[in-house]
């Protein structure tokens, strides 16, 4: 039951922050934060991960993101169900995940697009903007990348239960 605690929280702030933007800055406006390295940009991102297809446009585009979305966020639920109790570091990892993407799902629904906001760069290098549920996710997966890394019993691995949290 705990766990389903972190999704709430991450939902809660990504959608608060969300409305945050989308009340006080106007789109495509860039606010400095840390000079050279940080600004607040509200954009609108219709693609994928990162922008990916975001310039694209066919029919049916944010229906088939949200599809696509819904379906992963799905198949991440069934597979946290997966994971023992014990297993505290993959469990905590893939509720951020659905968190993350939950976030994002509900603003594809709603709008048809993603709300990004947070614009890191250095020098000419920009790295695509995000927000809190993009930061969510992306903590999440690196957990998951180092707990892969952690020896286990195997025959614990082998045979993984369904709980019930």
């Amino acid at each position: 039951m705990r766990l389903l605690l972190v999704p709430f929280i991450i939902v809660l702030l990504d959608q608060a922050t969300k409305w945050l933007v989308i009340q006080s800055l106007p789109l495509y406006e860039d606010v400095s934060v840390v000079s050279g390295l940080l600004s607040l940009q509200h954009v609108r991102n219709s693609g994928a991960v990162f922008g990916f297809l975001s310039g694209a446009d066919f029919p049916g585009k944010p229906y088939l993101f949200a599809v696509l979305s819904a379906a992963a966020l799905a198949a991440l639920t069934y597979y946290a169900r997966t994971i023992p109790r014990e297993e505290r570091l993959p469990r905590f990892a893939l509720s951020l995940v659905i968190g993350g993407a939950v976030g994002n799902l509900i603003d594809r629904v709603r709008f048809g697009y993603v709300v990004d906001f947070v614009k890191m760069y250095w020098g000419t290098h920009i790295w695509p903007n995000y927000n809190v549920a993009d930061s969510a996710i992306s903590i999440g997966l690196v957990l998951l990348v180092v707990d892969s890394f952690r020896p286990r019993d195997r025959e614990a691995v082998a045979a993984p239960t369904i709980s019930s949290s």
